[in-house]
């Protein structure tokens, strides 16, 4: 498919990021504990865990944090290292020790300390698969030590049983990891049982972090299969502003945020994905946009995927989704109309903090892979209907159709479960201004993947995009437009106020249609719309977006009725009342006899405009209308 070399240049001068955040708060002492297999459901809201509960509500509870896969052990690897070095299973690892980066490697070149706290480890440095509750499936930490330690590797030192944890929290090391046993985390255990050890173990921790600048951290490895993955996590601390944060993150998100703290280099896929913003007092605030097909009444969802074996086939209508590498095909996936200055799109050159799109794995076994599947960002126009023919040999990966570099490559290998894509670069380059296009996902060996698409009958399970942008300077309304008390050929005032820190653009709708400055109209772009010379056609609903570069807002309607056969409150004046009666016929039939061009109703089209004369088209309409009752 050849397209022009400018195209692409735009592309990528375009795509520049156009927000650049700076790094999130360093706290004196970081305690990260991960707790296992509950969903987030489960845990916040429950009577059974008290104490988790009273942390969610004094710190920031992620209320849309998303574990990655299943089974428990490459949960914890992907956190501790941004990939699950090859593992899939619970079993012990091959190839250790392993030499990846990772997050405690990462800490200790950054000059900061790290050390891994585990309950029932035997000794330190111990390689044993179980003791007692413990079982070294949910210690990452153990499959990078080694004495000597080699590259990102760490001495065995740094694992340690959980009673060498200090009650002296001054001598904790810069981010210590802690891993209750299976009776404590809540997967032999009751919840309450993991909830009760927390308060026991950690409470003193707790009250120390408010006054020494420190941080607890509380999170879940995975669900339990119940809910999607979706996971709680609770962060509690001066730092910390209180209250829920709904934007989508995964545990690769905090990873990123722990090196981000500490001027570390975060590992793999953590590298590609933004640190955690709005859960800290200086973050800006974010607000959460999301768009799904045939949710809150977005339609601008589009998908397909195009195959070599039939490449004539189109696959618009499919419920399902195929990407494989062999036989080849690929998959295109784009959200139109998500920019723009309508309430709920993303305003043009808004601060985006992250994106993520989120893809359901699929319902049956077949839908599983073994290989990654990679988002590369489309830089040509397709629509559905397109197929591997009418796309001239399929999507080329080489900066041209698509990009060369994936966006994000993800392992979705779990059932039922999203497969969770950041694509924060591609949502700030089109709220700059680029174009969008979407996606084409390439698998990345010949294991394929089948996904739900924006057919599917549930719209739950379609591919969901969620921005969620800064909304500091978000637009305030703090009076809204009222209805006027006015009358035919009269003049209409609707007024509104707003308030920003940043420049605001007003457009006047009516019945949602925007509307223009004409010779009775003005104002339509300003916080006060003026019509003169009302008519019946200017009946309808009235309403004011305004636009900042942090939101979209509508204001509250105002509505006017403007009723041609209104024309006197029986003063003879001329004067209109609440009332079609008999004084306006009176009216009417004088003003007719005498050819006043206040009865100049209608031009002889019917829609109630004058032609500067009176008439018979004038009486014919009056008529219609005092009949109708307006």
């Amino acid at each position: 498919m050849p397209t022009p070399l400018r195209a692409s240049l735009l592309f990528f001068v375009m795509a520049v990021p156009n927000c650049v955040l700076g790094a999130p708060p360093a706290p004196y002492r970081v305690v990260i504990v991960v707790e296992e297999n509950h969903s987030f459901a489960q845990v916040i809201g429950s009577p059974s865990a008290p104490y988790i509960n009273s942390l969610a509500t004094a710190g920031a509870s992620l209320t849309n944090m998303f574990g990655i896969t299943h089974p428990s052990q490459p949960n914890y690897i992907q956190f501790f290292s941004g990939t699950n070095q090859g593992v899939t299973s619970n079993n012990l690892p091959a190839g250790l020790p392993f030499s990846t980066p990772n997050l405690a490697s990462s800490l200790l070149a950054a000059g900061k300390t790290f050390v891994s706290y585990s309950e029932d480890l035997p000794v330190a440095g111990s390689q044993v698969e179980a003791n007692g509750f413990y079982f070294r499936k949910h210690n990452p930490v153990a499959n990078w030590t080694n004495d000597p330690p080699g590259v990102n590797q760490v001495p065995s030192a740094l694992n340690q049983p959980f009673t060498a944890f200090p009650t002296d929290f001054e001598l904790l090391p810069t981010v210590s990891l802690v891993v209750p046993n299976q009776l404590h985390d809540m997967h032999d255990g009751t919840i309450e049982q993991a909830d009760t050890w927390l308060q026991l173990n950690l409470g003193a921790y707790v009250q120390w972090c408010q006054t020494h600048n420190s941080l607890l951290i509380i999170v879940w490895d995975e669900d339990s299969s119940t809910s999607r993955n979706r996971i709680p996590t609770i962060l509690v601390g001066p730092m910390v502003r209180t209250g829920d944060n709904g934007s989508r993150w995964t545990l690769h998100n905090l990873h990123r945020t722990i090196a981000d703290m500490y001027g570390a280099s975060p590992a793999a896929a953590a590298s590609s994905v933004e640190p955690i913003t709005g859960v800290f007092t200086s973050d800006p605030v974010p607000t959460n946009l999301s768009f799904q097909q045939g949710v809150n009444g977005y339609q601008g969802s589009q998908d397909t995927f195009i195959e070599q074996a039939t490449p004539a086939a189109t696959h618009e209508n499919d419920a399902i989704m195929i990407v494989d590498g062999s036989p080849l095909s690929q998959g295109l996936v784009r959200f139109d109309s998500i920019v723009g200055t309508l309430p709920g799109q993303v305003p043009p050159n808004a601060n985006v903090l992250s994106a993520k799109l989120s893809i359901l794995t699929g319902l049956g076994a077949s839908d599983l892979t073994a290989n990654s599947m990679a988002l590369h960002r489309m830089l040509v126009p397709w629509s559905e209907a397109d197929s591997w023919n009418s796309l001239i040999s399929g999507v080329g990966v080489n900066g041209t159709e698509a990009a060369t570099v994936p966006e994000f490559s993800a392992l979705p290998n779990t059932l039922d479960t999203w497969c969770i894509y950041d694509v924060t670069n591609a949502a700030r380059s089109w709220a700059a201004g680029a174009s969008n296009h979407g996606w084409a996902i390439i698998p990345s060996g010949t294991d394929g993947w089948r996904f739900a698409s924006s057919e599917s009958v549930a719209a739950i399970d379609r591919p969901l995009l969620e921005i969620a942008i800064d909304s500091s300077c978000a637009a305030i309304i703090t009076q809204q437009p009222a209805t006027p008390s006015v009358c035919r050929g009269q003049t209409a005032v609707f007024s509104m106020v707003s308030t920003s820190t940043s420049t605001q653009a007003f457009r006047w709708r009516r019945n949602g249609v925007p509307l223009a400055d004409d010779a009775r109209v003005s104002g339509t772009a300003t916080p006060s719309l003026t019509i003169a010379g009302l008519r019946p056609s200017d009946s309808g609903s009235y309403d004011c977006v305004v636009s900042t570069a942090c939101n979209n807002i509508a204001s509250d309607a105002a509505s006017i009725v403007v009723c041609a056969a209104n024309l006197d409150d029986g003063s003879v004046t001329g004067t209109c009342d609440a009332a079609v009666d008999i004084n306006d016929l009176l009216y009417f039939l004088a003003e007719f006899e005498a050819g006043s061009n206040g009865v100049d109703l209608d031009d002889g089209t019917g829609s109630g405009s004058p032609d500067g004369g009176t008439d018979i088209s004038d009486l014919l309409f009056f008529l219609a209308r005092f009949e109708a009752g307006c």
